[in-house]
């Protein structure tokens, strides 16, 4: 639901959280991998809308302390 309300919004490389000021000492970056691919591989075809559309395990890293939920939105 959310990517197809956001779909067509684009913010641009300048208005990256990852470029604002106010985040260089922020906390630890949350680190999510997962064992069934390495990073900056392409995601197996049985876990996209062309395989079994399967979620992949994920281990979440450097969660907030307390944190009972979180929100998570990636573009590619």
């Amino acid at each position: 639901m959310m990517g197809r309300l956001l779909r067509h919004v684009r913010a641009g490389t300048k208005r990256l959280a990852i470029n604002d000021a106010r985040l260089i000492n922020g906390p630890d970056a949350l680190v999510i991998s997962s064992a069934a691919f390495l990073e900056n591989d392409r995601i197996p075809e049985k876990y996209t809308q062309f395989g079994a559309n399967l979620s992949p395990p994920l281990e979440w890293r450097n969660l907030p302390i307390g944190a009972k939920s979180m929100v998570v939105i990636i573009e590619d």
